[in-house]
């Protein structure tokens, strides 16, 4: 019993903490460095997989755009976007998309003071074809404090990708750090002599 009271508490102790710094969020900047479809893959009609361009042994590459949704990670809505759906345009095929890319699509997202993060963005890859297009994978990505210090790698609900994203938060001011945790105002006055740096470590004045 006291057990299940403690792991009760660490969970609302850290829902909190996600909370009290995604309120110091202002931006989300979000790097799609590469995405990955090795077998050059996408989805049937019937939820099985086909070629991209219905060739049997799947040698031609996918002709990859992506659609972007990002929504609020509130349990029970529907999926409504905090924009419209954004096109991203046509990226490369999956041989050039593919690799230390570093970027290939940026996203800013701004936060208002009462959104918060943790957030959802889905990714649709749609393979452009001059007949039709058809859904190589989707990519369900939930974005949270945890998420700015390592780039993130992610498998699409489909198995056939990989999309590889990292995450930027920009602070609301006088906060700093990765998560935005840190605060730090500077002042010169009977409660202190100090300035902050880009970490938001306090530096004494000389």
């Amino acid at each position: 019993m006291m057990l299940r009271l403690l792991l009760l508490l660490l969970l609302l102790l850290c829902c909190l903490f996600v909370a009290l710094v995604s309120a110091n969020i202002q931006q989300i900047d979000i790097q799609f460095n590469s995405y990955c479809n090795p077998t050059h893959q996408a989805v049937e009609w019937n939820g099985g997989s086909k070629c991209c361009d219905d060739f049997n042994s799947c040698t031609n590459p996918c002709d990859n755009y992506f659609l972007i949704c990002v929504h609020p990670n509130i349990t029970g809505e529907d999926l409504n976007c905090l924009s419209d759906w954004i096109y991203t345009g046509f990226l490369g095929n999956d041989e050039t998309t593919c690799g230390e890319l570093s970027s290939l699509y940026n996203l800013s997202v701004p936060l208002s003071p009462e959104q918060s993060v943790p957030l959802q963005i889905y990714v649709v890859v749609i393979d452009y074809d001059y007949n039709y297009d058809e859904v190589v994978d989707v990519f369900v990505i939930t974005v949270d404090v945890m998420a700015f210090f390592d780039l993130q790698n992610y498998t699409g609900e489909y198995g056939y990708g990989t999309l590889q994203v990292s995450f930027v938060a920009t602070c609301t001011e006088h906060y700093f750090g990765a998560d935005c945790a840190t605060f730090c105002e500077e002042r010169d006055d009977e409660l202190g002599h100090f300035t902050c740096d880009g970490d938001g470590n306090k530096v004494c004045l000389q």
